[in-house]
């Protein structure tokens, strides 16, 4: 998202006046599919919009109608905003389409889709055949239809096998970054408790965008992009995607694999916080395959090969010294 849309009031405003970015939609898509508050109030200002005629010639009369318009859905936002909002809208009227407002309407009545995953892992069949395996502790939003675009909105973990189409490009969004693709498989994680979002590319290649500085990357198979939500930085590393991405299976390989690494997909695969003390023990190399061994057994496998010492201190913590 740009950094100057900081307000919902100027991110409709772009909307109706066909002016926003795949990742701005989308965010507005979410916002008026969470309530029915917001959905009420995104419908009273394109009414307000379709409906307004003004004549060009007369500036002041214009202004004066768009501070109605606005009194009128009563935005009460700080002033800054305000007089922005208020120009906005001013040129919004001016541009009054009469079959634009269909394409709102379409808008509105594609209903929304909610996956929640919690404590397990699910397959889901996107509307364009496309499969997304979520993850535990996972949440995915799409449209019932795919009409013109094709587009979800994935809060947690998920791996993606998107359909190819080349007219209609595939976005997932989520906090922190926006993907576009066409057909590939890929990982995202990106977990509002976490303080880094991760992509990994299987296959194909994919548009990565971030959406606080509007930065894009692009990423070929067998990479791991890493953003550092904190610093707002970003690392790309070469690593064998399949290592990741097999708990899609029940199923995961690790070849060679960094503790800190295996540690991670551990708590992604046990829904557990494991906390490493040993800092230096993070870099040992590990290579086992795991299927459906208890997390108890995994560790008591690991403390042999690496001698270290583990206690779980809660159900879902443990402490690796």
């Amino acid at each position: 998202m740009k950094k100057e849309i900081t307000d919902y009031d100027i991110l409709i405003s772009n909307y109706l006046d066909n002016n926003t970015t795949s990742q701005e939609k989308a965010m507005l898509t979410a916002w008026v599919k969470a309530s029915i508050e917001n959905e009420t109030y995104f419908v009273e200002i394109a009414k307000a919009w379709e409906k307004s005629t003004i004549e060009v010639q007369n500036k002041e009369n214009l202004r004066k109608q768009a501070e109605a318009l606005l009194n009128r859905i009563k935005i009460k936002k700080q002033p800054q905003i305000y007089r922005w909002a208020i120009g906005t809208v001013a040129a919004i009227i001016l541009l009054v389409a009469g079959t634009y407002f269909s394409e709102i309407t379409s808008f509105l009545n594609n209903k929304m889709i909610t996956v929640a995953s919690l404590d397990t892992k699910k397959e889901i069949i996107l509307p364009d055949k496309s499969i997304v395996w979520l993850n535990s502790n996972s949440t995915l939003k799409y449209p019932e239809n795919f009409n013109r675009k094709r587009y979800v909105i994935l809060t947690g973990e998920a791996f993606f096998d998107v359909r190819k189409e080349e007219e209609k490009p595939f976005s997932v969004n989520t906090s922190a970054i926006t993907i576009e693709v066409k057909g590939t498989t890929f990982l995202i994680t990106d977990r509002e408790e976490d303080r880094r979002t991760e992509v990994i590319l299987e296959t194909g290649k994919i548009d990565v965008t971030l959406n606080t500085t509007d930065e894009k990357l692009q990423m070929m198979p067998n990479r791991q992009l890493i953003y550092n939500k904190d610093e707002k930085t970003t690392t790309i590393n070469v690593v064998n995607a399949q290592n990741y991405t097999r708990w899609k299976n029940h199923r995961l390989v690790f070849e060679s694999t960094p503790l800190q690494d295996v540690f991670t997909q551990l708590n992604k695969w046990y829904n557990t916080d494991i906390t490493c003390n040993n800092k230096e023990l993070l870099h040992t190399p590990v290579s086992f395959i795991l299927e459906d061994e208890p997390l108890e057994e995994v560790l008591n496998i690991l403390q042999q090969i690496t001698s270290f010492t583990w206690k779980q201190t809660s159900i879902q913590s443990i402490i690796i010294e």
